[in-house]
């Protein structure tokens, strides 16, 4: 059965949000790829990341660029994808690595959705210090990680908070 208390967006708004992400891509050199991205909102406000899902599926950010965007600088870029090699959790977080690298930024706030989140965890693992905090929406929930990997970022953030995931208990009980 098909709820019906879950709003929709038509078409139209569809569209718009595509023809409005279209219009803000840029291509920037970023390492060896010459990247799609959107910089853009208040030169101002502290830098918000939108870490992709797949190419082509940044729609899904379309209206949290624009709101965040009136207040907050927010960035957010096509990932590069290939048919020849796999691409793991590993080379999607030096992507990012490269993508602050280049705009010049050193501590962030980064939203990622569904396996942009893991992304996230596994940038996290490997540069805590540049994670402000990590925004997760429906995190995917086909991997696995070891809990070695986030005992490092329950308190090595920048503000010094864990992370309420690795430790929901308020303090790190996971062995290193």
């Amino acid at each position: 059965m098909r709820r019906t208390d879950i709003p929709e967006i038509d078409a139209a708004t569809f569209h718009d949000d595509v023809q409005y992400l279209e219009a803000l891509w840029q291509r920037v050199p970023i390492g060896e790829v010459d990247m799609p991205l959107i910089d853009t909102g208040s030169d101002k406000g502290e830098p918000l990341v939108f870490v992709p899902i797949l190419e082509h599926l940044e729609f899904v950010y379309a209206r949290q660029l624009r709101t965040f965007g009136q207040r907050r600088r927010v960035i957010t870029y096509r990932r590069h994808e290939t048919r020849t090699k796999p691409v793991g959790l590993v080379e999607r977080a030096e992507e990012l690595r490269e993508v602050l690298d280049t705009l010049g930024l050193e501590c962030v706030d980064l939203v990622g959705h569904g396996d942009a989140a893991m992304v996230l965890f596994e940038f996290a693992a490997r540069y805590p210090q540049r994670c402000h905090s990590l925004i997760i929406v429906a995190q995917g929930a086909d991997y696995q990680m070891h809990h070695t990997l986030l005992s490092g970022c329950c308190t090595n953030f920048s503000c010094g908070c864990p992370l309420s995931i690795c430790c929901p208990r308020g303090s790190c009980d996971v062995p290193s």
